[in-house]
């Protein structure tokens, strides 16, 4: 699968049960079901005392709302960019979700993800 070659009805097919997951788990606090989709080196950088931490200090990371809303994307060489307009019910305030894919051993994997 080439992500540069992806129209945006398959973008949002293919990040949207991702950008799921990683919301739902982020809500259980479920570090396991969290990264299961990470890349090597997104595990380097978001590992489980660092993510545990954030959810402690950052109520709206884990009290988000399950309907997030489809943005759009930015296609660079090897990499994704999806965004996403999310809610949490800890703020009235829209949200900025970030997610970044890549391949990697033939498969998608999450390269990043961020709410702002």
């Amino acid at each position: 699968m080439q992500l540069d070659e992806l129209t945006k009805e398959e973008i949002n097919r293919l990040a949207k049960p991702i950008w799921s997951s990683l919301i739902i788990s982020a809500n259980e606090r479920d570090y396991q079901s969290f990264s299961k989709d990470f890349s090597t080196e997104m595990f380097k950088h978001a590992t489980r005392e660092i993510i545990n931490n954030q959810w402690e200090n950052t109520p709206m990371l884990t009290s988000l709302k399950p309907e997030p809303e489809f943005m759009g994307y930015l296609k660079n060489k090897g990499r994704l960019r999806v965004l996403w307009k999310q809610k949490s019910s800890a703020t009235d305030d829209e949200l900025l979700g970030h997610l970044e894919l890549i391949i990697e051993g033939g498969q998608v994997k999450v390269d990043g993800a961020q709410i702002v």
